[in-house]
């Protein structure tokens, strides 16, 4: 006894949905891809795009790490918390992109100057002083937070 089963309609109406769905992802994925001017992206294009993106990444990270010290800054000095956001801020400070040497620097000195108050070392004033520059460079408003 011999069953014949056709299964060519079968893997067509199953495979159709799945066809689609990848479709429509690589449209969306190639409108993400596709510079403005409607053109090829270029490898030029692309490393551009790659710096963008880590530039943005990196000063988000630093501006968390400013508001971090102004929330320490305003509560109570504790000189433990400070110590281990001063230290969380200079590996994060080490190296980056060269376009934010700048910035690091200044939230490099704000957090030692946050940590030198928090220990009983240095006036609020001084950094308060020193975040506000931070926080200037960093995009944001002194005496506002990032």
């Amino acid at each position: 006894m011999t069953v014949e089963i056709d299964l060519g309609t079968v893997r067509w109406t199953m495979a159709t949905p799945i066809v689609v769905v990848a479709l429509a992802g690589l449209m969306l994925l190639g409108r993400a891809t596709t510079p403005p001017d409607g053109g090829l992206l270029t490898p030029s294009q692309w490393r551009l795009g790659q710096a963008e993106r880590a530039y943005s990444v990196e000063l988000t990270g630093l501006r968390s790490a400013a508001s971090d010290l102004v929330d320490l800054l305003n509560a109570d000095p504790d000189p433990v918390r400070a110590g281990l956001l001063a230290d969380r801020i200079d590996q994060l400070t080490l190296s980056g992109q060269p376009s934010l040497d700048v910035q690091r620097q200044a939230l490099h000195d704000a957090s030692a100057a946050v940590r030198s108050w928090a220990m009983g070392g240095a006036s609020r004033d001084v950094a308060v002083a020193a975040l506000d520059n931070a926080i200037a460079h960093l995009g944001g408003e002194p005496g506002k937070g990032p």
